[in-house]
């Protein structure tokens, strides 16, 4: 963890706060063809898109990612990578 990640721990924990923090990697994770900037893309859309209610989660980020990129192209054997 880095000292940055550690202050903006104790931020939070001093306002009695928390943060659930996603990354490209995370967004790479259910589309790994897509590059750091359309990751990035995806993470600002899941972000402006957030309800409360539904929360964020692997499935919000596939779905904001196929809306903004279409579906996840096959494989070479035929099957998508879920």
């Amino acid at each position: 963890m880095s000292i940055e990640e550690l202050q903006l721990l104790i931020q939070l924990a001093s306002r009695r706060q928390i943060a659930i923090v996603w990354s490209t990697d995370d967004v790479r994770q259910v589309r790994p063809d897509l590059t750091d900037d359309q990751c990035w893309e995806v993470l600002q859309e899941a972000e402006r898109q957030h309800d409360a209610l539904l929360g964020l989660s692997w499935d919000t980020l596939a779905c904001v990612a196929e809306d903004l990129y279409g579906p996840q192209p096959l494989t070479e054997g035929g099957d998508d990578n879920k």
